[in-house]
């Protein structure tokens, strides 16, 4: 009796062995496994990474004056890279790259317009005379008295009405001479652009020639004196 129990003790032991045993050797293969399996994953490029590109052989070719002897050389070459998509657009530099930015000429000074002078009298009159001849040629009425004079050598003596409206008295200083003038009627430099009666004035345009091509346009106010001012049927 007590030897079948000493026996069955060590049989249950066994078992208990056995079971401890396989219970080990699982928890190892699953470990060994594991551990296989993390290297191989270390080996694997993600996806996207750069991988390395096979180099190419590339045979150079031979230059003159090489012989037979010295065969095919061949070069290790790299392949060139792409080129990026997309438009190029060059953009010029800013400043001239065969100039130094640093020692630049001086900017010319841009000098105001001066006034252009007219022609001298004389000048003017002989201009007048021609005018006057080719009015004439044409059946045309003669310019008025006052064109070969400037504004500002013309002087208004009076005022005077008529049935066909105001008209004006002026006298050209330079020569001393009468001309009756109307609105309309043109000096060298101006014309004649109102005719104020209750004011007793006279209003003319007087134009300024620069040297740069452009010309100043202003009005001229002549006054009157009342004692010059006359009607006239």
């Amino acid at each position: 009796m007590m030897r079948r129990k000493i026996i069955e003790i060590r049989r249950r032991g066994n078992r208990e062995m056995i079971r401890n045993y396989k219970k080990g050797t699982g928890r190892a293969l699953v470990l060994a496994f594991s551990i296989a399996t993390a290297f191989s994953l270390l080996n694997i490029t993600a996806p996207g990474a750069a991988q390395t590109k096979p180099v190419k052989n590339v045979s150079r070719p031979r230059s003159a004056g090489q012989g037979s002897d010295q065969g095919k050389v061949d070069q290790v070459g790299v392949e060139s890279a792409p080129l990026p998509s997309g438009k190029v657009v060059y953009r010029a530099p800013r400043h001239d790259p065969f100039q130094n930015p640093l020692r630049q000429p001086p900017k010319p000074v841009k000098l105001p317009p001066k006034v252009k002078p007219f022609p001298p009298l004389e000048e003017r009159l002989e201009q007048y005379k021609q005018m006057k001849r080719d009015y004439y040629s044409r059946g045309l009425p003669p310019p008025p008295g006052t064109s070969p004079y400037l504004v500002s050598e013309l002087a208004v003596n009076g005022l005077y009405k008529t049935k066909d409206g105001y008209a004006v008295v002026v006298n050209a200083t330079p020569k001393n001479l009468t001309y009756f003038a109307r609105v309309g009627d043109k000096a060298y430099n101006g014309v004649l652009l109102r005719i104020d009666w209750q004011k007793g004035q006279v209003v003319y345009s007087e134009v300024t020639y620069m040297n740069d091509g452009t010309n100043r346009v202003t009005e001229v106010i002549k006054p009157v004196l009342p004692a010059m001012q006359a009607s006239g049927n």
